[in-house]
C-alpha cells in the first residue's frame, strides 16, 4: 500500500518530460491508481470465467514484483539516488505559514484519530454486504458465487462482479494476514484519509502559487469537512465514516483528482501516454463500483466543455475519447451480460 503505488508511479512515468507528473503527489496518486486498475483488470475476467481467488493472489502478485522490479532497475539505470529519493527542495516556512500548518495539522489529526479508532453507528448497513463478501471470498476461495445471507452458491451478480474493490480487500487481508475487518475499519480509512489529503494538497498547487495560500486552502476545506452536512450522499460522510467503501473512495480520491488533472492535460499534452494516464484513472474508477464509469465519463464530458469554452476552441478531444473508452466499455459489458 506505500511501497508499491510509489514503485509503480515512477514506473509509468520514466522519462516523463512533462509537468503532468513533475510533483511526488501526483506520481503516488496514479501510481495507487494503477495498482487498483491493473487488480481489476486481472480479476474481472478470473470471475467470470470462476477462476479461484488464490489463483488471482498468485497472478497480481507476480506481476506487481515483475513491474515493481522493473522500475527498481530502471531508476537505477538512469539516477539511483535521485530516481529512488523522496526528497524534495525544501524552502524555511516562514511565521504566518507555521500558523496554517499547526492549524492544518491539528484538523488532521482529531480527523486520523477518528478515522483509527472509531466506526460508524447509523448509514453503515452496507457491511453485511461488503465485509461478508470480502470474507467469503477468503473462505470459500472463489469470487462473487456465494449468496451473502444464505450462503448458497448463486449466479454471478454482474453488477458485483464487474468491480473488483471487495475482492481487493480480501486480497490484502490474505497477504497481510489481518482480518477482512480490521483492513476496511481500522487501517483503511486512516490511509486513504491521507491519500485523500494529498489530492486535495494537489489541488491546491493547481490553484494556488504561495505555499501560504495552498495552507489556507487546506485548512478552510478540513474544516468544512469536519462541520460538513452529514448525510450518506455528503463527501464529509464518504471521506470521514465510510472511506473504506469503493463509491467513497471514488468520489473523495477519484474524482477530484480527475478534475483537477485533467485541465493541464487537455491544454497542454500532446503525447499517447497521456492518453494512457486517463485510461488508467478510468479503470482504477472502475474497479470501485460500477457508477465509477458514469461519473468519469460525466467528468471528462464537462471538463472538455469547461476548458474549451475558456480556451474558446475546442481542445483535448482525443483525451476525452481515450479516457471514456474503459468506462464505455464497462458499461456495455455490464448491460450485455445482466
Amino acid at each position: 500500500m506505500l511501497v508499491i503505488p510509489y514503485l509503480l508511479g515512477n514506473l509509468i512515468s520514466y522519462k516523463e518530460s512533462g509537468n503532468l507528473l513533475k510533483s511526488l503527489i501526483s506520481r503516488y496518486i496514479l501510481g495507487l491508481f494503477t495498482s487498483l486498475s491493473l487488480f481489476w483488470i486481472l480479476c474481472v475476467p478470473m470471475t467470470l470465467l470462476k477462476i479461484t481467488f488464490s489463483t488471482l493472489i498468485v497472478s497480481y502478485s507476480i506481476l506487481l514484483i515483475i513491474l515493481c522490479t522493473i522500475s527498481i532497475l530502471l531508476c537505477f539505470k538512469r539516477n539511483p539516488p535521485q530516481d529512488l529519493s523522496l526528497k524534495q527542495n525544501k524552502i524555511p516556512f516562514r511565521n504566518t505559514e507555521k500558523v496554517f500548518f499547526i492549524i492544518f495539522s491539528v484538523f488532521a489529526i482529531i480527523q486520523l484519530y477518528f478515522a483509527t479508532f472509531y466506526e460508524s453507528t447509523v448509514w453503515s448497513y452496507d457491511d453485511y454486504d461488503y465485509i461478508v463478501r470480502s470474507l467469503d471470498t477468503i473462505t470459500s476461495n472463489h469470487m462473487h458465487l456465494t449468496n451473502i445471507i444464505t450462503g448458497n452458491e448463486i449466479r454471478l451478480i454482474y453488477k458485483r462482479a464487474l468491480t473488483s474493490w471487495e475482492i481487493y480487500i480480501a486480497y490484502i487481508s490474505k497477504l497481510s494476514g489481518f482480518h477482512v475487518t480490521t483492513i476496511a475499519h481500522t487501517i483503511f480509512p486512516p490511509f486513504f484519509l491521507v491519500v485523500a489529503y494529498s489530492v486535495y494538497y494537489y489541488i491546491a498547487d493547481q490553484l494556488f502559487h504561495k505555499r501560504e495560500d495552498k495552507l489556507i486552502f487546506l485548512c478552510v476545506l478540513s474544516c468544512t469537512i469536519i462541520f460538513g452536512l452529514y448525510s450518506p450522499y455528503a463527501l464529509s460522510f464518504r471521506l470521514l465514516v465510510a472511506l473504506w467503501q469503493g463509491k467513497a473512495i471514488l468520489s473523495a480520491i477519484v474524482i477530484p483528482f480527475l478534475i483537477f488533472f485533467l485541465p493541464n492535460l487537455y491544454m497542454n499534452a500532446k503525447k499517447v501516454r497521456s492518453a494512457a494516464y486517463l485510461s488508467i484513472i478510468s479503470a482504477a474508477a472502475c474497479s470501485l463500483t460500477m457508477m465509477g464509469s458514469g461519473m468519469t465519463i460525466a467528468v471528462y464530458f464537462i471538463m472538455l466543455i469547461v476548458i474549451s469554452l475558456y480556451k474558446r476552441r475546442v481542445v483535448g478531444l482525443p483525451y476525452f475519447f481515450s479516457g471514456c473508452i474503459v468506462p464505455i466499455l464497462h458499461i456495455l459489458l455490464y448491460l450485455t451480460m445482466r
